[in-house]
């Protein structure tokens, strides 16, 4: 019998190799978004912290405290563009590994089906073999029926 070969194997290695890197480039994105919100949370963390502290002091120490308070508003406010900016890139990233999956597993089941057709065609060929061998058994014994019983050989 001989040995199924897919000939779009290469293609599929290229396919599966791409996925692989789509995937590292959607955990790399999704690990920059993740850095990007937790800058952000600390960010806001410190500007409610500030908040609910009272201003006091003289007039140089409620001026500094004012000035820092619009400094984290104005870093949230860039923070959570990054933030979105990052997740975009990361779902755009996502977008990109399913595509790549659909693109291997299309390949895959083509493989699968031109395996599956290969065994039924060498199964057929085998049956078909053995249906020879069959009638050639047959023809031999209705030319010679005691061949094969007594000590005759039925090849």
């Amino acid at each position: 019998m001989k040995n199924f070969k897919f000939q779009l194997e290469p293609v599929l290695q290229h396919r599966e190799n791409k996925e692989q890197q789509a995937a590292l480039t959607q955990a790399s994105a999704h690990q920059k978004y993740l850095s990007q919100l937790s800058c952000l949370n600390k960010t806001r963390m410190n500007l409610e912290t500030s908040l609910q502290t009272e201003l006091s002091g003289d007039c140089f120490d409620v001026l500094h405290n004012t000035m820092y308070r619009q400094w984290l508003k104005n870093k949230v406010v860039q923070e959570e563009k990054s933030v979105d900016t990052a997740y975009q890139k990361f779902k755009k990233c996502r977008r990109k590994t399913l595509e790549a999956r659909k693109q291997k597993l299309i390949l895959e089941k083509l493989k699968e089906n031109q395996f599956a057709t290969h065994i039924e065609k060498q199964n057929k060929a085998e049956q078909k073999q053995l249906d020879e061998l069959a009638a050639q058994v047959i023809l031999r014994h209705q030319s010679n029926p005691f061949q094969g019983f007594e000590g005759g050989d039925l090849e």
